[in-house]
């Protein structure tokens, strides 16, 4: 079954992203996920966020 997720605001929270999806989410080869902006800025690991969302291939907004 194909699920669909979004998620927005993260900046700079990396450890809260890959939380999420990764234990949380779950994702497997049928979800899509999305993200919505507000990538960087605030938290302490903006640049780990952009590498995993580039490693992911996530589709991003």
């Amino acid at each position: 079954m194909k699920r669909l997720f979004a998620i927005g605001d993260i900046h700079g929270c990396f450890d809260s992203l890959k939380e999420l999806v990764d234990s949380k989410i779950q994702l497997d080869k049928n979800d899509k996920l999305i993200l919505l902006g507000d990538y960087i800025d605030r938290g302490n690991k903006s640049k780990e966020v952009i590498d995993y969302i580039r490693i992911r291939k996530i589709d991003s907004n």
